[in-house]
């Protein structure tokens, strides 16, 4: 049962962007899953769904799991490290980023806070992060975090 709740949960997140728990509690009754806040709240969790706000300020319910999707977690994400950025380098299934002098803690708890799945964490100094991505993930890692620089992010 709570198997199938989740991929209808899922369903409905990647569909659509809820705004509360208990708009969820309704589509997932219409689907004939009578369920508690609680319940929604510990799926959701279970679920890696994280409450974010999209280009437009409206907050709501998505998925952060995955890297490439997502969008407004990349775009939440692009908006709190606009201009901090400097470099993104990778070896291996590592990557270093280079931040503006003061920043890279902020800029490091802003890539933890995306429930990113193919990063490991994060490690923040003053102005260099190291980013410890899964088993053949940095490459793709090191793309998607430079990507998220308009603001003029280097490194081969």
């Amino acid at each position: 049962m709570k198997v199938a709740r989740q991929r209808i949960l899922r369903q409905l997140l990647e569909e659509d962007e809820p705004r509360t728990q208990r708009e969820l509690m309704a589509a997932l009754a219409s689907e004939g899953f009578e369920v508690t806040q609680a319940t929604v709240s510990r799926d959701l969790a279970d679920l890696g769904a994280i409450k974010t706000r999209n280009l437009s300020g409206r907050s709501a319910y998505s998925l952060g799991a995955d890297i490439q999707k997502g969008g407004r977690s990349i775009d939440a994400l692009k908006r709190r490290l606009a201009g901090s950025l400097q470099s993104v380098d990778a070896s291996g299934d590592l990557v270093v980023v280079k931040t503006l002098p003061g920043h890279a803690q902020f800029v490091a708890s802003a890539i933890d806070d995306i429930a990113v799945r193919e990063v490991v964490g994060t490690v923040g100094g003053d102005d260099t992060i190291l980013v410890v991505s899964r088993p053949g993930k940095g490459r793709k890692v090191k793309d998607v975090l430079r990507s998220l620089g308009e603001m003029g992010v280097s490194g081969d």
